[in-house]
């Protein structure tokens, strides 16, 4: 990829990477490595399905995340169930 006027340098993504996992570590405390994984979607322009048990956070993630990145925040929920073959 040729770097031009419109492309950040990498030192200038990482320093901002680094920004946004500390705004979001703030608020989700022990979860570094999902953090991390989400920023990793994010500038691959990705997709992310966050999974865990009730009451891990999840939504409180996403909510900092897009925070951080000056974003607006829907929450989509769905249920394996409603999403199954044969439904």
């Amino acid at each position: 990829m040729l770097m031009t006027d419109h492309t950040p340098s990498l030192h200038t993504v990482k320093h901002l990477a680094e920004a946004i996992r500390d705004n979001v570590s703030r608020v989700i405390v022990g979860k570094t490595d999902v953090i991390d994984l989400l920023l990793v979607a994010l500038l691959s322009d990705g997709h992310v399905l966050i999974e865990d048990v009730p009451g891990m956070g999840k939504t409180v993630m996403a909510k900092a995340l897009a925070r951080s990145l000056g974003a607006t925040f829907q929450r989509i929920q769905g249920h394996l169930w409603s999403v199954a073959p044969g439904r």
